[in-house]
């Protein structure tokens, strides 16, 4: 007969082994709610048995970069603004159209007149402009003479071309008085005409003045063979526009 001590401690037992398969019975919990995060990166995760569970990492870098990324809703738009129609209006224009503008506004001028203004470049520009494929020497030249005449504002524009001899030339519109006038020949002729023959055009002088009697035809006459030039020499623009007379014909084309 077995002792009462001997079936109390088989019994202990066997409720133990009870509560030990009741353990390993039960299922893994997920990443998440073991304390892991789906975006964490983790090699594995430890049931509670002490066997480690292999997680697919492809799957958790996958989560979270679609965890890190907000919907296109979501995301706050960038504002535009628009550019104001008389930029944009003004962009538009073809060169042609920019000249014939740009006369306009300094016909609607007061107080002074518009000239028609050609001339020819020393063999220094010449050189310049071919080897650089480019106006900037000539512009920044001819702002540097023209700024000390006109200090508050300058109303000009000009167009370089290139005669059938293969000679640059200049034509312009200037809108000025006759004593400015005087002291811009002399200095444009000093300036850009320096070693050239007075006899280049047939007359005594290098620089060649006329008042403009139909500024539009003007402008329409120096833009024929603008693209020709542009296109033998590489010149991208072979025209300039002064910013004051460009800032006035926008407006004019905002009205």
């Amino acid at each position: 007969m077995k002792s009462p001590r001997k079936d109390r401690r088989s019994a202990d037992n066997s409720t133990v082994r009870k509560i030990q398969n009741r353990k390993s019975s039960k299922t893994v919990e997920s990443p998440k709610t073991a304390g892991f995060d789906a975006g964490e990166s983790c090699s594995s995760v430890v049931a509670s048995n002490n066997t480690p569970l292999a997680i697919d990492k492809s799957s958790i870098g996958r989560s979270k970069n679609h965890l890190g990324k907000r919907k296109l809703s979501q995301v706050p738009r960038r504002k535009f603004t628009h550019q104001s129609s008389r930029c944009s209006r003004w962009d538009r224009l073809t060169a042609k159209q920019k000249l014939i503008e740009a006369t306009r506004v300094m016909e609607e001028q007061t107080g002074e007149k518009l000239w028609a203004i050609t001339w020819h470049l020393s063999g220094k520009f010449h050189e310049t402009i071919r080897r650089s494929r480019s106006t900037r020497y000539l512009v920044d030249e001819t702002t540097r003479v023209v700024s000390a005449m006109f200090p508050d504002s300058a109303l000009y524009w000009f167009v370089v071309e290139e005669s059938e001899e293969g000679r640059i030339h200049v034509h312009s519109g200037f809108y000025c008085s006759q004593r400015q006038l005087v002291e811009l020949e002399v200095k444009l002729e000093k300036r850009f005409c320096k070693g050239l023959e007075k006899s280049i055009w047939g007359r005594n002088r290098l620089v060649y003045v006329k008042p403009m009697h139909d500024p539009e035809g003007w402008a329409d006459y120096c833009s024929k063979d603008m693209w020709r030039f542009s296109r033998e020499v590489g010149v991208r623009k072979p025209f300039y526009i002064s910013s004051q007379l460009k800032e006035i014909a926008k407006v004019r084309l905002s009205r």
